[in-house]
């Protein structure tokens, strides 16, 4: 008696993919459907910006009449990102630039909420 080898699964099917091309009547930047879901355009004429993200302060302060429990950090800019790669921007130089915080606010911080927010805006780097 010989032992024949087990016969091997089967491979699963696998859904072609589609390239639909897109709408040449579309608006410049629009999706190409109305009922399409796409990227949103930011129109920075118009004063947009980036997203934004609300990180709350595990350890909230007030300072000079203000009580801080949340920060906002926008998505930076190309411009942000090429004046911290180049030097011209320190840790906490970039952290100011995405919070639009004093620099007086962010050394207020609690250290853990420090290292988070200067995590998460450095994080864009990665």
């Amino acid at each position: 008696m010989t032992d024949a080898p087990a016969a091997a699964a089967p491979i699963p099917a696998i859904a072609p993919i589609v390239v639909v091309p897109a709408d040449p009547q579309a608006p410049a930047g629009g999706a190409p459907d109305a009922g399409a879901a796409g990227p949103a355009v930011v129109d920075f004429d118009a004063g947009q910006n980036w997203q934004s993200e609300v990180y709350p302060l595990k350890h909230p302060f007030k300072f000079a009449g203000v009580t801080y429990t949340s920060v906002t950090i926008r998505t930076p800019s190309g411009a942000d990102i090429a004046n911290y790669v180049s030097g011209k921007a320190t840790p906490l130089d970039f952290a100011i630039q995405l919070t639009g915080l004093d620099s007086t606010i962010l050394l207020k911080l609690h250290a853990a909420d420090y290292k988070a927010i200067t995590k998460a805006a450095l994080g864009f780097l990665a």
